[in-house]
């Protein structure tokens, strides 16, 4: 039946075929990650002074049912503050382990050195860029009213920010689109 589909398209041009939500997701992606690749230069070295640096964390199941979390750092081939490390702790959440990566950076980056964080988390991008100010105005509530969750490492996160001297930039990049630094 889908030969046949395709034959009659092919006789009438005007027969449009539904798209693929599948395909048409994978396009926004990819448009997506084409512009944040121009954007933020992404495809180059950074500029001499600033260090950029690739944080993700990610989430599992094991085999017991539990959940297990982990965290990696890339700042380029062979770097030696690049890790890939387990989760401490009972919390084990995808959250926390994108939080953790980029304590970390903000800890072993020297405080005076302009620095570009990449992540793909939308949570913390918002979060230090929009929100986390009137968490502390609020004693770490939400606007609801609602204690934050994860506090201790927004915190932490607050608190390193606060010490730094050098420029701080976020960027959003797109999960899984083969983005170096991100997969």
């Amino acid at each position: 039946m889908r030969q046949k589909r395709r034959l009659e398209q092919e006789k009438e041009p005007g027969l449009r075929v539904p798209e693929n939500k599948n395909s048409k997701k994978r396009k926004r992606k990819e448009d997506l990650k084409q512009k944040v690749m121009e954007d933020w230069e992404l495809d180059r070295d950074p500029p001499q002074g600033v260090v950029r640096a690739w944080t993700d964390g990610s989430e599992r199941e094991g085999v017991d049912g539990r959940k297990y979390a982990g965290y990696g750092v890339w700042l380029r081939e062979g770097h030696c503050l690049n890790v890939s490390e387990k989760l401490l702790g009972l919390m084990q959440t995808n959250n926390r382990a994108e939080m953790t990566a980029v304590l970390y950076v903000l800890k072993v980056i020297p405080k005076w050195v302009t620095l570009q964080v990449c992540t793909d988390s939308q949570l913390v991008v918002d979060t230090v860029l929009y929100w986390m100010e009137g968490w502390k105005r609020r004693g770490w509530k939400t606007k609801a009213g609602k204690p934050v969750e994860n506090v201790d490492l927004w915190m932490e996160i607050q608190e390193a920010l606060e010490e730094r001297t050098g420029e701080t930039y976020w960027v959003k990049v797109p999960s899984h689109v083969d983005i170096e630094g991100n997969e």
